[in-house]
């Protein structure tokens, strides 16, 4: 299941797994599923693509320094990424950030 609000290289990837036999969910669809309160999605339309985008490597096991070094920025940079879309969308900590990635396979 792809959203709108994906960026089309994610786009592509999510096309090549459903070729391969996977499954896919737009991470903005799992994080809206993973709510405890479906009608409330405002806090994901409020995520930027950069939070997005170390949010989707992060699901798929980078590291932070992985993923800085990827997009050839600080790791403060990618930590503050994953902070402020923590906030957004109202997670205290890693754990429950990762109970969104069940909704992704």
């Amino acid at each position: 299941m792809v959203s709108r609000g994906d960026e089309l290289p994610l786009v592509g990837e999510f096309f090549s797994r459903v070729f391969n036999g996977e499954r896919v969910l737009s991470p903005l669809i799992g994080s809206y599923l993973a709510r405890s309160d479906p009608d409330d999605v405002s806090s994901l339309h409020h995520l930027t693509r950069c939070e997005n985008d170390v949010l989707t490597s992060l699901f798929n096991g980078m590291s932070l320094r992985e993923i800085a070094e990827m997009q050839h920025r600080s790791i403060k940079t990618i930590s503050a990424h994953k902070c402020n879309a923590m906030r957004k969308l109202q997670v205290k900590n890693d754990s429950e950030l990762f109970s969104l990635r069940k909704n992704i396979s």
